[in-house]
């Protein structure tokens, strides 16, 4: 991708945060050596701005922008590249969450020698849960349910 396609992108993006009222965002976007778009949205210096209503319910807005903006990258293009969206840090600090949730499940599957049910999540979050706990050789996870109800369960082997 090159600088001109970037800077139309990013300039793109702004309008799209616009017109979703949130004109105080800036968005920088760079393409990293794996051909991912990593596309990054900071507030433009006033900290008392809400960010919530980019985020979402545990990040759903953000993985639908982030979508939306996939669409706009790959609309003419032959191979889909990948895009991620981050804001403000959001998504280290939700990685971090969903690892010390998956730790503190292991430990109850383990204390309690049964299955322990997470609450419903994105795929995304479930990958993450799978993940961390795959080189956990006391506990096993699956996906169980369908749609909005699929959740990750980890039990005891």
């Amino acid at each position: 991708m090159d600088l001109k396609t970037i800077q139309q992108l990013q300039s793109d993006i702004k309008s799209l945060l616009e017109l979703m009222g949130t004109p105080f965002v800036n968005p920088s976007v760079e393409v990293d050596e794996s051909q991912t778009i990593k596309v990054n949205l900071d507030r433009d210096g006033d900290e008392e701005k809400n960010l919530g209503i980019l985020i979402g319910n545990h990040g759903e807005t953000l993985r639908a922008l982030e979508y939306v903006i996939a669409l706009m990258v790959n609309k003419d293009r032959d191979e889909w590249l990948r895009v991620e969206v981050d804001l403000d840090g959001y998504r280290k600090h939700r990685e971090e969450e969903l690892t010390s949730l998956a730790n503190r499940m292991a430990e109850k599957a383990l204390f309690l020698h049964d299955a322990v049910e997470l609450k419903p999540m994105s795929a995304a979050d479930r990958r993450i849960i799978h993940m961390v706990l795959a080189d956990n050789n006391s506990v096993v996870t699956e996906s169980v349910g369908n749609g909005r109800n699929r959740h990750v369960v980890v039990k005891p082997v």
